[in-house]
């Protein structure tokens, strides 16, 4: 938006100049005459983030009792980045301050210093593992501080210390939940999926060796012998050579039309899903589902057509 007349700029509040300055084309005379109007800490961060006029808004930040905040933030965008790094530890720079530093700022090797000596907690480690150019720092510095479990399938999953975590964790001795975790998110799917299958896997571990692993058909014996719900048949149906089986079985336990829709969208057994679904009394909207989303969709629309209207 244009404003073809400035004259009244000298009349409006820092709160509507800092609108001015964030929405609209006048963004620098607003900021000019914010500039004289006895600005707060939160006006000038505006100015600095919005503006050209930077360093003057700077220059006055450093005059007004900055926070912390407010130093990582002239740190970030302004010249007065060794004013404030000095002002910052001067008022006891938080590890919350340093993490951020590292993640946002040239400061990172100083800010990484200054962290070592307060000594970083393993949430600090992997933060900076995770989204910094200090992962290899921090992944180091976290082998180091008795990593927990947690810890090592972070590195699995986000550092080059992947070996090294993954023989620790084994150390250590990975819970079903650690391994599913690393099977979901990890490269390390095949090593943790082979680990599961040694730790009596729990249904739903299995269920996941199904869908994640190499190791389908071990996990898939396993589940049919544990009369397993619905959704672990149609996981059956869907991945492992125990398809009939399951079927056979999934047909004991009653079927519901979910069950049906999800094996006609996804599995080689849609006939006989669609067969079943038909002797269930499909409602409208699973038919308006099949047509929708799956191969069956002639046949769904001419069974849509033979149904009376619904509200559904």
């Amino acid at each position: 938006m244009l404003f073809s007349d400035m004259s009244n700029i000298e009349g409006k509040s820092n709160e509507e100049l800092r609108d001015l300055i964030r929405y609209t084309d006048c963004g620098q005379q607003a900021a000019e005459q914010l500039l004289k109007q006895d600005p707060s800490n939160e006006d000038l961060r505006y100015i600095i983030e919005y503006t050209d006029y930077k360093q003057q808004a700077g220059e006055l930040l450093l005059k007004q009792d900055p926070s912390n905040e407010e130093l990582r933030y002239l740190i970030e965008y302004t010249d007065y980045k060794q004013e404030a790094w000095e002002q910052l530890l001067k008022q006891y720079v938080s590890k919350e301050d340093l993490c951020y530093l590292i993640y946002y700022t040239d400061y990172k090797q100083m800010a990484w210093e200054e962290l070592l000596k307060q000594g970083p907690s393993n949430e600090d480690l992997r933060y900076l593992v995770r989204y910094t150019d200090y992962r290899q720092q921090a992944a180091e510095q976290l082998f180091e501080q008795a990593p927990s479990n947690e810890d090592l399938r972070h590195l699995i999953e986000y550092s080059d210390y992947k070996q090294r975590a993954w023989e620790q964790l084994l150390k250590q001795g990975p819970s079903n939940e650690d391994l599913r975790y690393l099977m979901r998110y990890t490269k390390y799917k095949q090593q943790a999926g082979e680990q599961l299958l040694k730790q009596t896997p729990s249904n739903e571990d299995l269920r996941d060796l199904i869908w994640y692993t190499k190791y389908k058909q071990q996990a898939g014996e396993q589940l049919l012998k544990r009369a397993p719900s619905n959704e672990g048949l149609r996981d059956l149906i869907r991945y492992t050579e125990y398809k009939q089986q399951a079927w056979e079985q999934l047909l004991k336990q009653a079927p519901s039309n979910e069950d049906l829709r999800y094996l006609i969208e996804y599995s080689d057994y849609k006939q006989q899903a669609w067969e079943q679904l038909l002797k269930q009394v499909p409602s409208n909207r699973d038919l308006r589902y099949l047509i929708q989303f799956t191969t069956y969709r002639e046949q769904a629309g001419e069974q849509l057509l033979k149904q009376e209207p619904s509200d559904e």
